[in-house]
Parts: C-alpha cells; structure tokens; sequence
C-alpha cells in the first residue's frame, strides 16, 4: 500500500491508503486553476506550456489508463475550452471538503466509464441544453462518499448527474442546494437515470443525498430497471425538516420495477416540500409496471411527525402492478399533509398495505392530506388485505378516507378508516369514511375473517352503487 497526501487548502493535508497496484500506473497534483492542454502527450508528465499541471492536462496526460488526480489548489477551474476527455476507467478525482470549483463553462464537466470515483467537488455550470455535471455512461463508478470530505456539491447544471450505465453508486451528496444544505442552488434535475441497477443512496445518514431546489424533478426515471433509491433527503434541507423543494416531482418514474425505499432500517426516503407531487409513476410516459414504495415519509420530516407537504398528491401513480407500502416491518409508508391526495391511484392491479395515510407515524394524531387519503380511477386495486400488516390506517383526511371514482374490481379490506392506529380513538376524515358515487362491482370489507373494515367517526360512507359489498366490523360506528 501506499499513502499519499491531498493538500486540499493551504496549511492542511487529507491522507489517503491505496492499493499501490493501482498508484503505480500514475498519479498527478493540480497545482494550477487555468484550462491549458498538456504541453506533450507522451512523456508521462502533466505540464502544460507553462510548466503546471491543469485538471485538463491531468486526464489527458492519462492517455486512457487509469489515473489519479488530486489537487493542491483551491478556487475555480473554468472549463473554457469545452468538456474534458472522458476520464480514464479506474480513476480517483478526488477534491475533498468542496475547496474546488469546477465550472463546466455550459458544458458537460465529467465524462465517465467505469470503476471511477469522483469526490469532494464543487461540479457546476454544465448548463447548455443537455449538458450535465456528471455523465457516466459505464459501470462501478461512485459518486461522492461517506465523510463531509467525499460530499460532492452539484449544482448549476442543466442535469446534476445523468447515468445511462448499471451498479453505480451516488452517495453522500448535495445535488442541487448550496454547500451548506440549507439553501436552493438549482440544477434543472438533480439525477435522471436510464439505466438499470443502480443506487442512489444507501441505509445510514452518511449515505444520504441530499436532492432538492431543482428546477424540475429530485430524479428522474424514464428508463431502466432495478434502481434503488434509498435512505435521502428529497425536496428538503440537510436537517429534514425545512422544505427546499423540487419544482416537479421528488422522484418521476416512466419505468419498471424499481424501488423507492424498502423495508430495512434507514432505508425509508423523505420525499417532503416539492412543488408538485412527492412521487409520480408512470404519468404522462410509458406505462410502468410493478414498482415498489416502502418505508418512506411522504409528506413529513423523517419521525413522521412534523409537516413539510408535497404541493400535488403524496404518490400519484399510473400503469398497473405497483406496490405501496407491504405487509412485512418496515413497508410501511407515511403519507400525510399533502396539498391533494394521500395517494392517487389511476392504474390497475396495485396494492396499498400497512400506511398511515392522513396521520403521523405514531398513527395517533391527525396530519390531514387537504383531499382524500386514497382516490381510485382504476380496476382490481387491493387496499389493505385479510392479514393485520396489511391494515393501513386512513384518517385525518379533508374528504374522503378513499374515494372510489371509476373502475371496478376493487377490495378495501382490513383497513380502519377514521381512527387512529389502535382502531378506538376518532380521527374522522373530512367527508365519507369510503365514497362510490358511480361505479359498480367493488368490494369494501367481506364475509372472510380479517376483511372487515374499521369505518369510524367519519361524517358518513357513500355507496351509491347496487352491487357493492359494504361489511362494517360489529361494534363499529360511523359518525354523522
């Protein structure tokens, strides 16, 4: 192994162990803030004319082998001539504690493969159309760290970061706040992801992303599967309890079969403060199929306690086969003081079990979504289920606890609806504890054990169709 020392601003120094395998091939010190080229492409040595090392004389000395590029400079590096070479697969640019500046000048600042790491910078000014901070177009890469040092901050970019490549990881950053965390410092959106397998995130508070203040969407997903994102800050400050929010949705999903959250310890996001709706799937793009929301707080800081509302519907989903929330600890979502609806559900086949949806997550107290907790226009949704950890608890809400608009084939089963988690205590929803003004052929409770519904304390339930199965649990009220 071999150490080597990152003066990242004057008088201090950062020490890094390697694998002297990798340190062996090259290594180069920026000790110049200019955009030169290197003066002679062959001689293994960063210089340009005027005998300094520039981060564009660093990557292109590198001549595609790996390399590893630490700075003794601070201050801004423009990009005056345009995007770098792509970074050589296998490289370290590593800044530590944001002392760096680098300004894309309107184009894309990094361009990378595979197995690169990219930490401790300031990536801004990517903002021409279709320019991005980073772009990584391979595989293994992470982005960011696990200290205050290894945070990236990007901001200022017409994308923050745009991955088409699989198994990468961003991790630890601030994508589209100052460096503070307390502020907005937009990119237009802050991730957008079209490939698959990849991790934004992770399940400890070191992991966190911060992803807020952008102009459009926290991230994006118009393509890929199998994308993770977990355990951040969407559409709020670094503390989490202070909206900064995004101006489209926290997170948009035109895709399959990824997750948001999940079921673990910390790896619940807070998807709070945006402009529009917390999560959207599937609206207005390709139809999605079979993505997972879990353990999340939708509408909340990170105890599910204080409010910090998402302007449009909690989660507002399209295509058909999505889950939100689950039976099994650690599924559950809370999903309460947003502008519209808990959830909007205007697909088929999709199943809500075990959230609080209206309330906070001691599931006692009222955090009233402003329309209903749950409103339909699709078929053969399942909301809550026979087992107890299907239950979700739909209270607190302006008007209905679940409003049924269109479609047919839905179950609301096990649920209780305008109580608080134990089932005895009022927390009546606005208008109907269940509304089906139209449709026909759905389902509220059943003759099976465990289908009964809790519909309690709300102003009433409205089933004004011929063919609906209503059981309400003996000993129920309904309050007028």
């Amino acid at each position: 192994m071999i150490k080597l020392r990152f003066l990242y601003f004057i008088g201090a120094f950062v020490t890094l162990t390697v694998p002297s395998a990798i340190w062996a091939q090259q290594s180069f010190i920026v000790n110049s803030l200019a955009d030169t080229h290197d003066d002679s492409l062959k001689d293994g040595i960063c210089r340009d004319k005027f005998g300094n090392c520039t981060l564009r004389a660093a990557i292109e000395q590198a001549r595609a082998k790996p390399v590893q590029i630490g700075f003794e400079v601070a201050g801004t590096i423009n990009l005056i001539l345009g995007s770098p070479p792509t970074i050589p697969n296998g490289s370290t640019i590593s800044g530590f504690n944001q002392q760096l500046i680098i300004n894309g000048s309107g184009s894309t600042v990094f361009n990378i493969g595979s197995n690169t790491v990219v930490q401790g910078l300031i990536i801004t000014g990517a903002s021409a159309t279709f320019m991005t901070g980073i772009r990584i177009s391979g595989s293994n890469n992470t982005i960011g760290g696990l200290t205050s040092a290894t945070r990236n901050v990007i901001v200022g970019n017409q994308y923050g970061i745009m991955i088409f490549g699989s198994q990468n990881i961003v991790v630890g950053n601030f994508i589209g706040t100052d460096v503070t965390g307390t502020a907005a410092q937009a990119n237009g959106t802050g991730i957008e992801i079209v490939g698959s397998n990849n991790l934004i995130g992770g399940t400890t508070s070191e992991a966190r992303n911060i992803i807020s203040g952008n102009t459009y969407y926290g991230i994006w997903i118009p393509r890929g599967t199998g994308n993770k994102v977990q355990g951040n800050f969407i559409g709020t400050d670094v503390t989490g309890k202070a909206a900064i929010g995004n101006g489209y949705p926290g997170i948009q999903i035109y895709s399959s079969n990824n997750v948001i959250g999940g079921t673990v310890a910390g790896a619940g996001n807070v998807i709070s403060g945006n402009k529009s709706s917390g999560v959207s799937i599937g609206l207005n793009g390709p139809t999605a199929t079979g993505n997972v929301v879990q353990g999340n707080f939708i509408g909340t800081d990170l105890t599910g306690t204080i409010p910090i509302g998402n302007d449009g519907d909690g989660v507002s989903i399209s295509g058909y086969g999505h889950t939100i929330g689950g039976k099994i600890a650690g599924a559950s979502n809370v999903i309460s003081w947003n502008k519209l609806n808990g959830i909007s559900i205007h697909g088929d086949s999709c199943l809500v079990q075990g959230n609080f949806i209206g309330i906070t997550g001691t599931g006692n107290n009222v955090l009233s979504n402003g329309k209903s907790g749950i409103q339909i226009s699709g078929s053969n949704n399942i909301i809550g289920g026979r087992v107890e950890g299907s239950r979700n608890v739909i209270s607190g809400n302006k008007m209905e606890g679940i409003s049924v608009i269109s479609g047919v084939g839905n179950r609301i089963q096990g649920n209780y609806i305008g109580t608080d988690v134990s089932g005895s205590i009022a927390l009546g929803n606005g208008t109907n504890g269940v509304g089906i003004p139209f449709p026909s052929g759905n389902t509220v409770g059943g003759i099976e054990e465990g289908t009964s519904n809790i519909i309690a304390y709300n102003s009433s339930i409205s089933t004004k169709e011929p063919h609906v199965l209503v059981h309400i649990r003996e000993g129920s009220c309904l309050a007028m």
